[in-house]
Order: structure tokens, then sequence, then C-alpha cells
């Protein structure tokens, strides 16, 4: 899989206001939280696209190492003055020493990869109870040219996520999903986009007015979810532990 540094600048652009990307950082930022103080040890994030996350969670005081197999994601972080710990990478091999790390992020990467292989390597470098984040697209129905455009190998069940997170050795604490109230609209988008680009680029780059609408959206189903389980949703978002 490859992405072009014009589809990482664009990805860039993205992360620091689209609704999805803005929601899901809201998700992993109040996890971050709830498992870890800011200064208690390692956030190691694989897979870590441009870094714009790192970026965010640097300036909440918290030590963070963001890798990347993809070199250009990383660049364009460079291009804009960012200053998290950014490195190239595989995260079939991750070059951190074992049972060194309080937090791993997995955020929309297993999907990618031998995802045995990947939570072997999480669970290698994470501390004993140490704490897993993931996210992953839910729903082998909603498959559509971007999730082959991005190079997925698989959307996930809840079932399915449960299982590869159990044979790799976690405990899993929740399995949560996000982007409920939204999911109608998904699916629709995602039948109009099975066949070609034009559906994703509409995603990718919603009207203001409807970024915002559906930002709303978003922040009330994050707040609402702090008390209500959601029962479906376009992602979900696993939190475990290990041994």
């Amino acid at each position: 899989m490859t992405f072009s540094t014009d589809r990482m600048r664009t990805l860039f652009r993205q992360e620091s206001s689209h609704f999805w990307f803005a929601g899901r950082r809201q998700l992993v930022t109040e996890a971050l939280e709830r498992y870890l103080d800011p200064g208690a040890g390692l956030v190691v994030d694989l897979g870590c696209g441009t870094g714009a996350l790192c970026e965010r969670l640097l300036q909440r005081g918290h030590e963070i190492v963001g890798l990347d197999y993809l070199r250009d994601g990383i660049g364009v972080t460079r291009e804009n003055g960012g200053g998290a710990s950014l490195a190239q990478a595989d995260a079939l091999a991750v070059p951190i020493r074992s049972a060194s790390v309080s937090i791993v992020l997995l955020l929309d990467v297993l999907e990618h990869l031998d995802d045995d292989a990947a939570l072997a390597e999480a669970v290698r470098i994470l501390k004993p109870d140490g704490v897993l984040l993931v996210t992953v697209p839910a729903y082998p129905f909603l498959w559509s040219y971007r999730d082959e455009a991005a190079g997925h190998r698989r959307r996930y069940t809840r079932a399915t996520l449960e299982a590869v997170l159990r044979r790799a050795g976690f405990v899993i604490e929740a399995v949560r999903y996000y982007q409920c109230l939204l999911l109608p609209g998904v699916i629709a988008s995602r039948i109009l986009g099975r066949r070609g680009p034009a559906q994703r680029d509409r995603e990718d780059m919603p009207a203001e007015w409807l970024n915002r609408l559906f930002g709303s959206v978003t922040r009330l189903e994050l707040t609402l979810g702090r008390w209500v389980r959601w029962p479906a949703g376009s992602t979900l978002f696993a939190i475990c532990r290990t041994r």
C-alpha cells in the first residue's frame, strides 16, 4: 500500500477539521485521560500516518512517539513545523525494546496488515498491564472503493475483532462502536461509492456547513456515549490490557 505525498497532505488537512477525525481524536484523548496521566509513561502510535494526532497529544503533555511505514506522511507533519518524535518503521518489527511502553495506539491500522503479527509486536513492547487502544472499520458489508484505495485487507465485525485481540493474549476491557448516529448516511455513501473515487472524495471534503453539522452530531454521540453503549457504528473502538 502506498499513498502519494499529495494524498498525505490532503489527510493532514482533514485531520485538523474533518468531523470524523475530530471525533476519533476526542474518543482517543478521553480514553488516554482515563488510562494514563500526562507524564506517566510512553505512548506509541503505531501507523501514525501524518503524525497529526501525535502533535495534539504532545501538546496535552503526553510523552509520545509516532511510527509509520510510509515516510511521506511523517514528512508532511515536519513540513508544518511539528515537534513530536516521528520515525519511519514497520509495525511488524518495531524498533522499541520489549516491555517499555505504557500505551500503544493502533488507529485504523490493523485492517492494512497481518493483524496477528501487528498485535504480537504490540504485546511485546507493552509493559505488564499496559494498554492498547484500537480502532478499525466495522462491517464487511460497508466494503467500497474507499477500502480498496486505502489498501484495506478487511473490515471487522465485533466478533472478529474480539477474536484477534484475545488470540494475541489481550484482556479486553471494552469494545464500542463509533459513528452510530451517522451510520445510515455512511451506508448510503458506501453503496454509492463501491466502484469509484467520486463518493469517497465527497466524503473527504464535505461542505463547511455539512462538516459542522456532522461534527455536532458526532460530539453529541461521544458525550452520550459516556452513558450509552451504542448498538452499531461504522468504526469499532477497543480498549485492552496486557496480562
